[in-house]
């Protein structure tokens, strides 16, 4: 996995807005400080953060560090669910589930970006791959690990300190502070570099969909593709009629997992389409499990492999289609790729120019570049704002595509997409000044 890892590094590769944040804070706080306080995306979270702390010892090279980190352990939980799929139903349901993963919508993208949903979900596989083997101590740890990544799972955390420390009453201790451990790492953390109680979750609320619990769970049946969703859903059913106890388990903690997240969404808690990659990874493995099982109904080999053909020409077409939304996907990662690269440049360059300048600005539909100007400039995230809504500043210094028709006193930097202007003002093509129309940054 390291080695794919660090050949994807080849190809032009960026973090995006949340993987900027936490590269940005593990920065900080190797240098003792922390600001979290950040109107609009990332949030805090503590997972990520620890992994960017240790990774700024690379300095300049820590984004990249992040990236082949995010993305070996990205690419290990496919092998993860082809482990789980292969122990529950043989390994023609551990490939099922890993390919299923893969074609999943939105895992790609994680992985080329270094969001941390695919490390949450080889940390749950792993979690549920050690306790299919009997190994309470690592499933435990690595559900704490989960857990500092995505709040919700912490009650998964509760349950499994309570096994834990019923098989092995000498880790009863150590289990239930890493449990208390969670909040704090979550709340207290981000309290002391924002001020602000709860500033991960308003920050979480500020930026999520208007959605209620039935809405978010409607986001996730597309992730997986169709087919996977009717595989794991016979085998739900089958696991029932056959009174298998692992695979009905397993069926039966996506049911209350799910009905779980609706009601916690119901209640408050932001809603995210990325409440569901863990669900969805569960439904993955479900679906290998249910496609072994629908072909061992089958009774003879013929009859099994005609089944099997069944199978594969039924779900052909939504594999197709998937495949090509992934060479899409890649297509526009590499374009903003490029686009942020040469903004990058644009921001070495203007340094050497502008050495302590504070004021930066982006117009606000590229705000999400913001952690890239931030990382180049030495600057805390939240000083890099949107034209029309800038920080604070006696100079504001912005960049702006070359696309667009600004002006400035003075320009600091030019490259092949980017000018970095002193004072800039909209104007059009006669000179005459224009309205700033990006008042107001997108959230996202």
């Amino acid at each position: 996995m390291g080695g794919l890892a660090a050949a994807s590094l080849a190809l032009p590769s960026v973090p995006t807005t949340d993987a900027w944040g936490w590269i940005l804070w593990g920065r900080e706080l190797s240098g003792g400080e922390l600001h979290t306080d950040v109107a609009g995306s990332p949030s805090w979270k503590p997972l990520p953060v620890a992994f960017a702390t240790l990774l700024s010892l690379l300095g300049d090279s820590a984004p990249e560090g992040w990236l082949f980190v995010a993305r070996a352990l990205g690419l290990l939980g496919l092998v993860l669910a082809y482990l789980v799929g292969a122990r529950l139903a043989g390994r023609w349901a551990g490939i099922v589930a890993a390919v299923t993963l893969a074609l999943a919508g939105g895992w790609l993208r994680a992985l080329e970006h270094g969001y941390s949903e695919p490390l949450v979900v080889s940390a749950l596989l792993g979690a549920l791959l050690a306790y299919l083997h009997g190994r309470r101590q690592p499933a435990f740890w690595l559900a704490v690990a989960a857990s500092l990544a995505r709040p919700e799972l912490w009650p998964l955390t509760l349950g499994l300190a309570l096994w834990l420390g019923r098989s092995e009453p000498r880790l009863r201790a150590r289990a239930w502070a890493a449990v208390a451990a969670v909040p704090v790492l979550w709340v207290g953390v981000d309290w002391l570099g924002s001020g602000r109680f709860m500033n991960g979750s308003k920050t979480a609320a500020g930026v999520a969909k208007h959605l209620n619990g039935l809405d978010v769970l409607a986001l996730g049946v597309p992730i997986p593709p169709l087919p996977a969703l009717v595989a794991a859903a016979a085998a739900g059913v089958l696991a029932i009629v056959r009174r298998e106890r692992l695979p009905g388990m397993l069926a039966g903690a996506v049911l209350v997992w799910a009905a779980g997240l609706a009601v916690g969404v119901a209640i408050g808690y932001p809603p995210t389409e990325r409440l569901l990659f863990p669900l969805m990874a569960a439904v993955c493995v479900l679906a290998g499990v249910g496609a072994a099982r629908l072909v061992a109904l089958g009774g003879s080999t013929a009859a099994r492999a005609g089944l099997a053909a069944v199978l594969v020409a039924l779900s052909l077409p939504a594999g197709v289609s998937r495949v090509g939304d992934l060479l899409s996907t890649a297509r526009d990662a590499e374009q903003r790729a490029r686009l942020q690269l040469d903004l990058r440049k644009a921001a070495r360059m203007a340094r050497a120019e502008a050495p302590g300048a504070r004021a930066v600005a982006l117009p606000g539909d590229l705000i999400w570049l913001r952690g890239a100007v931030a990382w180049e400039w030495r600057l805390p995230l939240r000083e890099v704002g949107a034209l029309g809504r800038p920080p604070p500043g006696p100079r504001l210094f912005a960049f702006v595509p070359r696309s667009r028709p600004y002006a400035g006193s003075h320009q600091l930097a030019r490259t092949r997409s980017w000018r970095v202007l002193l004072e800039p003002r909209p104007v059009n093509t006669a000179g005459r000044p224009l309205r700033e129309t990006f008042a107001h940054a997108p959230r996202g």
